[in-house]
């Protein structure tokens, strides 16, 4: 960690001329790219080092001592289901956030309900536009088995939407700044794009939450457990099963997941229907 995150960017300064601050920018760059926890760990290895400074009189002080808490960690991601109004609130704010393609990862999490870093490191070698399949690589994926996303209609548009702005090379969703650590979109980007745009909710949304919402919602429509649970990639138990069981399904699958999407099309037409009818009424008064 020290050797990755901490050393390049302050290994060779005299530790006399380290600041707070300095290693404040450390912890930010590891928290910025989704890793609060590994940001927490980061600031107590440094900070042993500098203790470890001050008695073997190399440093005078320790800048990260100040830093405790300066990163808040996550809870235990327990993901809920969203409520209709919950969904509808999002949607009324997509169409006004300045990021459009961090839009469009939020349509794209909402419609697939992958889990987030799957989405945030999928590549285009892995998106099969003609076929509407997204074939998640084992190494990428929880469940270790390749996993196959059926691709309903609205989210191959959305696809074509990346492909024309950023081309069909490397990541889906590449980072736009050369001097952030991660090439591609980070979970962090996504999850404060949402409180931005629900800054008020009793609970905070996060992108895991679509996945919760996906599963209630289906299971409520009346589709079969099995079929669900294999496209939220829950881990079997049995690994030799899972090993081969990646396609299981998958005609079944397909039909939900545009029936799904088909779902929430439905309700972002109503979520923005009834936004232009308050703004109507309020303009009459």
């Amino acid at each position: 960690m020290l050797e990755t995150d901490a050393y390049p960017f302050i290994g060779s300064r005299p530790m006399r001329s380290i600041t707070a601050h300095d290693v404040l920018s450390l912890v930010r760059r590891v928290e910025e790219r989704g890793s609060p926890s590994v940001a927490i760990k980061l600031r107590q290895y440094v900070s042993n080092v500098f203790q470890y400074a001050v008695i073997t009189l190399r440093a005078d002080s320790d800048p990260a001592s100040v830093l405790r808490g300066s990163v808040v960690k996550p809870p235990t991601e327990n993901a809920r289901a969203l409520s209709r109004d919950e969904l509808k609130a999002i949607f009324r704010q997509l169409p006004t956030y300045k990021s459009k393609r961090t839009v469009i990862a939020i349509r794209l999490l909402m419609m697939l309900f992958p889990r987030t870093i799957e989405l945030c490191r999928a590549r285009w070698e892995e998106i099969d536009l003609g076929a509407a399949e997204w074939k998640v690589p084992a190494e990428k994926i929880k469940s270790r088995r390749l996993h196959i996303v059926p691709l309903p209609r609205q989210a191959l548009s959305l696809l074509r939407d990346l492909q024309e702005m950023y081309g069909d090379r490397g990541y889906v969703l590449p980072i736009l700044h050369s001097n952030r650590k991660l090439p591609h979109m980070s979970r962090a980007t996504i999850n404060r794009a949402i409180d931005y745009m629900v800054p008020d909710n009793p609970e905070p949304i996060t992108g895991h939450d679509f996945r919760a919402t996906a599963s209630t919602q289906l299971h409520e429509m009346g589709w079969k457990d099995e079929v669900v649970e294999m496209q939220l990639s829950h881990k079997d138990k049995d690994k030799t099963r899972s090993t081969y069981n990646h396609a299981k399904y998958l005609p079944d699958r397909r039909e939900m997941m545009q029936v799904w999407a088909d779902w929430l099309s439905q309700l972002e037409t109503e979520a923005l229907d009834g936004a232009a009818l308050h703004g109507t009424i309020d303009n009459a008064r």
